[in-house]
Order: structure tokens, then C-alpha cells, then sequence
């Protein structure tokens, strides 16, 4: 099984940071449980970044984006592959938001 080199950028660490915070005001357990749901999902990207779909008609440079869904559908996390390196763009809540093409 190939390791992949797993980046994360700033915007994909704001937004994951805006969930949790936004969860926070409830519940600081739940908050704490839904960062490391996140942190791991995206640890499983090391070894497994194709098992996700390609979003139709988007890519990034000709790299297709893929799109990983987490946490019971609540959560979309975007990302690209290239060669031995994953590249995560951003973390969407698919409840309120739709920044799916404004992550350029």
C-alpha cells in the first residue's frame, strides 16, 4: 500500500476550525469528537485518496477534485491527487454552505 504526503491548506484549516467552533457553543465534547472525526478522515487520505469520487467538471491544473463525505453526510472535505500527494482544499458543511465552486 503506497503512503501518500497528506497537505492541508490554510482554508481547509479555517473551515474546520469554524465548525468546531460554531459545534463548540453547544457542546465542547461534541466539538472536540467532530475535530478529531475530521483530523482522522483526513489521515485516511494517506492511504486511501482514491476511494472518493471526482466531482464532474472540476479539477484544479487538469487534476480532478474529489470529494470526501464525513460525519453522516454533514461534511465534505475537497482534495486533489497528484502523483504521491494529497492536497486538501477545503472542508464544506453541507448543511449551510455551498463554497464548492469558490474554492479556487
Amino acid at each position: 500500500m503506497a503512503k501518500y504526503s497528506v497537505t492541508i491548506s490554510q482554508r481547509a484549516f479555517t473551515s474546520i476550525f469554524e465548525c468546531v467552533s460554531f459545534l463548540k457553543k453547544v457542546s465542547i465534547e461534541s466539538a472536540e469528537e467532530l475535530y478529531k472525526e475530521m483530523m482522522n478522515s483526513i489521515k485516511y487520505l494517506s492511504s486511501y485518496p482514491d476511494r472518493n469520487p471526482k466531482i464532474a467538471n472540476l479539477s484544479i491544473q487538469q487534476i480532478p477534485i474529489r470529494r470526501m463525505i464525513i460525519c453522516n453526510g454533514r461534511y465534505a472535505i475537497l482534495y486533489k491527487v497528484n502523483n504521491n500527494d494529497v492536497f486538501v482544499y477545503d472542508v464544506l458543511d453541507n448543511r449551510r454552505d455551498n463554497k464548492l465552486f469558490n474554492i479556487l
